[in-house]
């Protein structure tokens, strides 16, 4: 009778802590992926979670660009054309600010269809592949993401959107004559690069970019 309780509280003494070893086994893990999700998303970058720098590009988390790109600081203010006359505007409250350092693409995006400025999550370099986009652009960004984090809305249209960064712009350049008319026309001079944004193989937003 002894030997038969001992024998059970035995048992009962391995079962209970089988069971709080397994409880207490997942909290690690949990913590863990809270960790690196904050790690990942950019939002130690610039202090506090939505409240960034004022325009103060931010590194979205994409692979280095070549570091034989051409490095600089560049202020890209948005171009659009008036529905009546055709005139080229410059429209200097929408714009995407970037630089290229280190072979990093830091950018911020500023346009009126998000309700935040974003960045992009995804840049890489552009394979010499014939085709025409590959011709026009040095850059490819993917995936539009809140500047520091934020929570975001964007308009329908440029939820897949992607954009192409151009190589510096000289006489070479596919579009050259037309850029030139274009800063002619608009007062600034010839844009030293431009950035298009894409949508389901359509251009949807043009921006010249300015030293």
């Amino acid at each position: 009778m002894n030997r038969h309780r001992l024998n059970s509280l035995f048992l009962w003494s391995l079962v209970a802590g089988l069971l709080l070893f397994s409880c207490g086994k997942g909290q690690p893990d949990t913590v863990k992926k809270s960790n690196d999700s904050k790690k990942n998303n950019g939002t130690e970058k610039h202090g506090l979670k939505g409240t960034p720098a004022a325009r103060d590009p931010v590194t979205p988390g994409s692979e280095p660009v070549a570091k034989t790109l051409v490095e600089g600081s560049f202020q890209c203010p948005r171009l659009v054309f008036d529905r009546a006359t055709g005139q080229p505007i410059v429209k200097m409250d929408q714009y995407v600010d970037f630089r290229l350092e280190k072979g990093q693409i830091f950018t911020r995006i500023h346009i009126r269809e998000a309700t935040t400025d974003l960045t992009f999550e995804q840049c890489r370099n552009l394979k010499k592949d014939g085709s025409d986009f590959a011709r026009r652009f040095d850059i490819e960004c993917r995936t539009f993401q809140g500047l520091e984090g934020a929570q975001f809305s964007i308009d329908a249209f440029l939820v897949n959107a992607y954009a192409g960064i151009s190589p510096i712009i000289d006489s070479s350049y596919p579009k050259y004559k037309s850029l030139v008319e274009i800063g002619k026309r608009t007062g600034r001079g010839t844009p030293r690069r431009t950035i298009v944004f894409y949508a389901d193989q359509k251009q949807m937003m043009e921006f010249l970019c300015y030293p």
